[in-house]
Order: structure tokens, then sequence, then C-alpha cells
């Protein structure tokens, strides 16, 4: 981090710097004639670095901010090292925000001027899309302009290499390295071969769609019944509405309508502040337009359409975890396969380091393995590329994320949800709820619990803060937590096991690290701490599991959760 004295050093060099617009210059030149080092000190005092997607922030001018600069930079990182590893061809896609396309633009401006052949999309298009034109047209890497689920303020640019995942070691870093020693004066060169910009073909889009319907092995069940359920979809003013809509159509989901209020793309997301399907609160219109018509689900997707959030109607609305999401998923993608013969002897499953272990015991019952990675998409999809000897099944993490086919390297919103719909289709037509189903898995497999607890601190105090709380954390151990006793941590930082009981210290069994720990406790809880890879925040993972499924377990499971959930608080607001 930069002191208050370098970031205004910094902040006079960009605005004498001629290569930054000149009405960008004079802003800037106004704050430091006003004195507004705190304002300067925000904008200067890091520069941004790829985190668990790629790079995002609020959109401004400044190291530390999203801009046609640092964005054209990035691009310029990327194709550089694509070309060193022979690549010739990148594909850009990017979302509603205001300045998704015009950074896109500019992006490919400067790849077709280092030499690579350019696919953009014709419009704002999903993120999973990409990750499949990537791989359809053999790019050697892509770029998709999104902030996901950030409020308006916010844009990123997410980096995928040619398998069409998003930017893992060693390539993230040797991009962040060409980013961080590129001048500016670097960038304004001569092209010795000039790349073609082209606009991704609609017959692209068609093989997408041909490609993820595959995954719907009741098909003709979904025709002849479909009329049982009523879907109502809202994109939250995402890109989400068009592909949403051909899918379910086509699948032949008669009763499906995108909520209107919400169904244009719209950069201001004027109906929500907080446009995060995780968020109960910003399905609300979805959920009132439910109940109104009697239907039976609202499926959400954020921005960008690669995650989806759940509400179902009942006496109370039931808005199921990213966790319950995809256990359900897992549980009836896995049913469904043995039932139609179709589940492969090599079969297995990945799931991230802070996601519901009950996805372990669903796939043992279904002997099917299962295969652990750090926090982050970008790892699950590593690891189906490292296992290509194994059939890949399914790969979720608990932030409401998942992947239920083998067409692409990303979470896929799309496909997720209208395997949601057949599922839901599936178990009314037998005249069961979703809380049946979740009864069902905790009688066949125990009790399971999770709570997320998630900390806010802004700007360059809370980056500070959330260190602080990390530090304070690995350092301490955290032996007990509301009267329970710690058994083990696992530090994927220092990639180590320690046990409290006898001091001993073992290698975990992982290629890279992540600033997590996760503490292990008894009766049965689980503590897995970080920072978020994209918001500024401290996310704290709470599971607790038991053998036995019945009304004290239940009880036993709040209270516990409940009494360290107020532990965590007390303990990162003294840190």
């Amino acid at each position: 981090m930069r002191t208050k004295e370098q970031c205004l050093e910094l902040a006079n060099s960009w605005a004498q710097n001629k290569y930054f617009d000149e009405s960008d210059r004079s802003k800037l030149s106004k704050l430091i004639e006003a004195k507004k080092i705190d304002e300067i000190f925000e904008l200067f005092y890091q520069d941004l670095s790829f985190g668990t997607a790629g790079m995002r922030s609020i959109v401004g001018f400044g190291p530390n901010r999203m801009n046609i600069y640092n964005v054209t930079k990035a691009a310029f990182a990327l194709g550089t090292a694509a070309l060193a590893g022979g690549g010739s061809s990148v594909a850009i896609s990017y979302d509603s925000r205001h300045t998704s396309e015009e950074f896109s633009q500019a992006s490919a401006e400067i790849l077709a001027k280092l030499g690579l052949d350019v696919f953009i999309v014709p419009r704002p298009t999903p993120t999973p899309l990409l990750s499949f034109f990537i791989r359809e047209l053999n790019c050697s890497c892509g770029i998709m302009m999104t902030a996901s689920h950030n409020p308006p303020e916010y844009n990123g640019f997410k980096a995928y290499w040619s398998d069409g995942a998003q930017l893992t070691p060693p390539n993230d870093q040797a991009v962040m390295k060409i980013f961080n020693e590129t001048s500016w004066a670097e960038l304004d060169f001569q092209s010795f071969r000039s790349g073609e910009i082209k606009r991704i073909d609609k017959s692209i889009y068609d093989k997408y769609f041909s490609t993820m319907y595959k995954q719907h092995l009741r098909s003709k069940f979904i025709k002849d019944k479909n009329e049982m359920l009523n879907v109502i979809y809202t994109p939250l003013h995402g890109v989400g509405g068009e592909s949403a809509e051909r899918a379910f159509k086509e699948l032949g989901f008669s009763n499906f309508s995108v909520l209107e209020s919400q169904a244009k793309p719209d950069g201001d997301f004027p109906t929500t502040n907080y446009p995060n399907p995780e968020d109960p609160e910003a399905l609300s219109l979805a959920v009132e337009s439910m109940i109104k018509n009697n239907a039976d689900v609202v499926i959400a997707s954020d921005p960008d359409a690669d995650r989806m959030g759940i509400a179902i109607n009942g006496k109370e609305v039931y808005f199921p975890s990213g966790n319950e999401i995809a256990y359900f998923l897992l549980y009836y993608k896995l049913l469904t396969l043995k039932e139609f013969d179709q589940l492969p002897k090599n079969a297995f499953i990945i799931r991230t380091i802070v996601t519901s272990r009950l996805q372990d015991k669903i796939a043992k019952h279904f002997n099917v393995e299962v295969h652990e990675t750090l926090t982050g998409f970008k790892w699950i999809c590593a690891g189906i590329e490292e296992r290509s000897d194994l059939e890949f099944i399914f790969g979720s993490e608990e932030s409401f994320g998942s992947l239920s086919h083998n067409g692409l390297r990303d979470k896929d919103g799309i496909s997720s949800a209208t395997l949601f719909a057949e599922m839901m289709l599936f178990y009314k037509s037998k005249n069961m709820k979703l809380k049946d189903l979740k009864d069902e898995l905790f009688k066949l497999f125990g009790y399971h619990e999770e709570r997320l607890v998630s900390l806010s601190y802004s700007g360059s105090t809370g980056l500070s803060k959330i260190q602080s709380i990390m530090d304070g954390m690995r350092l301490d151990g955290v032996h007990e937590i509301s009267n329970l006793k710690a058994i083990s941590v696992r530090d994927y930082k220092g990639l180590y096991e320690y046990s409290f009981a006898n001091s001993s210290r073992r290698k975990l069994d992982f290629k890279h690290s992540s600033n997590v720990l996760s503490f292990s406790y008894e009766d049965g809880l689980t503590v897995h701490v970080r920072p978020s890879g994209t918001e500024p925040k401290i996310k704290f993972y709470l599971q607790y599991e038991s053998p036995d499924y019945h009304k004290d377990s239940k009880m036993k499971a709040k209270i516990i959760l409940e009494r360290v959930t107020k532990a965590i608080e007390v303990y990162c607001e003294q840190a």
C-alpha cells in the first residue's frame, strides 16, 4: 500500500501525463489543487490486481479504479502473454453496465493492434457463453467485461485462457507481470500486423444451447408435464433474459415468463440497489409477482447470468441457500443419470473447500468421486481440466454458482436454471416439495446446516482491517470459540493442517495457496474464513453437521450457529 505522500506524487504524474484524456486529468488536478488528500489516496493507494475473478473496482480515474486506461493495459498484457504462448485469437463479451461495451471495444482495438484476431459479441451476453465461445472458436484467451452482482458504480475485467476458464497460475502471474511492467508510453505503438475484429455469429450462440440441452435427459417428460410448473424469471436488469427465455421455451416450459419490470438490461439497476440473487431483497419484486400469480418459483440471475438465486412459493416463501441449491441439483442429476443408466463408472464431482460437505455423502451414495478445490470457480474449472481421465458431472460453490454440463469452463446460471426447473417439475409430479427433498436427504445422510457471516470494511482502512483480522486469527489459532474447543486448523496460505490435540502438522495436498483458514471444532462445527476476492468483505462460512436428524439436532445447530456468529462479530470488532 502506498503512503499518502506517494499517492500525491503519483497523482501529480497522472495529471501531467498527456496519454490520459484531458478531461480526466483536469478533474484530478482540481482534486490536487483542493488538497482532497483522502479522495486521492483512495484512487491511488494500490494498483488493481487479479483476484478470484480478475480485476474489479469502482469506475473512476486512477490505478485503483476501473477505467479505459487500466482496461487497455490489462488487454495488452493478456494479449502479449497469449502471443508469447503461440496464441492468435481472442473472444470478448460484455454485460449491461454502462462502461462495459466501451471497455470491450477499447480492448478489441488494442488486441487487434497487437496482431490477434478478435471475436466480439454483437450485443450484451451472459458470461458463461463467453467461455463456450473461447472453446468453440479455438481462441487463445478471452475477456468478459462485468462486475457481476456489484452495485452500479462498479465494473470488472475477467480474463480467460484457451481452455475457457478464468486465469490461474502461472498464466495469471505472467499477465500481471506484463501489466505491472508496461508503461503508458508502450501502449502507443505502431502495429506490424493488424488482426481482424469480427462479430460472433448467431450459429455459435445456437451451438451453446444445443450443447446445454443435452443435460436434460427428461426432455420428453418436460414437454408432457410442463404445464404443471409456473416459473417467473428475472435477470435483475442484466443480460440473462434473452438467453433464459430462449432456453426455457425451446425446452418446452410453456408457463415461463420474464418479470417485465426487470427484463430490460440497464446498468443503473433502477429497481434494485444491489442486484445480487443471493439476497432475498433483490428478489422482492419477482416474489410479489410469484405470489400474485400463484407461480411456483422465482429464478433470478445476477447481471452477467453466471449465478442464480431461487425463491419458492409456499406458506412462507423459501429462499434456498447456495449450498442447498447445489446439493439439490447434485442429488437430482445423479439420481437421473442412474435412472437412465448414464452414470459413468469413473464419474467425479468437484466443489470448493467452503461448500457443504453434504455433497460428499451424496456422491459416495452413488459411488462418485469428490474433489475439493480452493475458493473461486476458476479452481473448479482447473480441477476439471486436470482430471481429463475422469468424467465430470457437476461443479459448485456455495456462492450460488454451479456448472451442470461439460460444454464450458465457468459457472453457468442459464443451464443451472433450466436444470433446476426440470428438477422442480419432477418432484412436483410426485407431489413433493423441495423441503420434502431436503428432509429426505437429511434422513439419508445426517443433518447439515450452513451459515454465511459476511462483514463489510470498505476502502483502504477496510483493507487493513480485513488483513488485521486474518493475521490475528492465523496468529491466535482461535483455540476456542463460544465454548467450543478447536480440533484442528487448516491454513491454505501455508498449505498445512495443525492438530491442537497432539501439536502435529501435516502438509495439505493442494498445488496452489489461498488466504483461507478453516477451523474444525468439536460438536460437528467447521468455520472457514477468507477475504472476499471481489468485494471489500471478510467472509466466515459456518458449517454444522450431525449424523442424526431430529428436532434436538436442529435446535442444537441453531443455538451453536447463533452463538458462534455473535462470537465472530465480537472478535472482528476488537481486531
